[in-house]
């Protein structure tokens, strides 16, 4: 399991500033880089450096999970099997975090839980088929919660972030969706896959997704979200 990482780099903007150098990064899949599909096995290399892809060797079996355009696509349900994909180690953010992604829905929300770790940990969008409403638990804690603002059913830039008084916030575009955001969630969520292994996001499309186990500075934020708004045409 990857625990606390070094601190790399400050808030400053760099000269050749990579996201790779952030200060907590746990993994970064990068769009359209290192990916890999034989039918069964699907490979999306990390760029961090922190060596944790996502390399599931059954992830792709039946067409579950495929790559299409640069992003993994969670496809289909296999009869009772969800589309998921794992990494090769399981990330504990046991304080602060910092959570960047790239997702399109790719249809109108609907139970969507797009990361699930072991035990009972994992985020959900859409919770009971309302647009607004998000449910997660970490380490057992549940948290329901309604934004003012429904996300976006279509490809966007997402930012979850916790701050080290557990204040947790939910952002598109840099704007927090407000509503019951923040909210206070404690306890380690732990992330072993995108997707779950029930109640999945069928359809949706991860172009991009970076972890850090620190919550990341405005700075770097700023830089983080331009870098990744660029690749990914948004």
């Amino acid at each position: 399991m990857l625990g606390l990482g070094n601190s790399i780099t400050s808030g400053a903007a760099l000269s050749g500033f990579s996201i790779a150098d952030v200060s907590g990064i746990q993994t970064w899949l990068k769009f359209n880089e290192g990916q890999s599909d034989d039918g069964d096995r699907i490979i999306w290399a990390d760029s961090s450096g922190r060596g944790n892809p996502i390399d599931d060797a059954s992830a792709g079996t039946n067409d579950r999970v495929e790559f299409t355009g640069g992003a993994l696509h969670l496809k289909q349900s296999d009869g009772s099997t969800h589309p998921e994909a794992n990494f090769t180690s399981e990330i504990d953010l046991t304080g602060a975090f910092t959570i960047f992604m790239v997702l399109d829905v790719a249809d109108d929300l609907n139970a969507e839980t797009i990361l699930q770790g072991s035990g009972t940990n994992f985020f959900r969008m859409s919770h009971g088929n309302v647009d607004a409403k998000f449910r997660y638990k970490f380490a057992g804690n549940d948290n329901i919660v309604t934004a003012g603002t429904a996300p976006s059913t279509s490809k966007a830039l997402f930012r979850i972030s916790r701050d080290g008084s557990n204040n947790l916030n939910f952002f598109e575009d840099n704007t927090s969706l407000g509503g019951g955001f923040p909210d206070t969630a404690t306890g380690t969520f732990s992330i072993l896959r995108l997707g779950s292994t029930a109640a999945s996001a069928i359809s949706a499309k991860f172009f991009e997704f970076v972890v850090f186990n620190e919550l990341v500075s405005s700075g770097n934020t700023a830089l983080i979200e331009e870098d990744i708004k660029t690749r990914n045409s948004l």
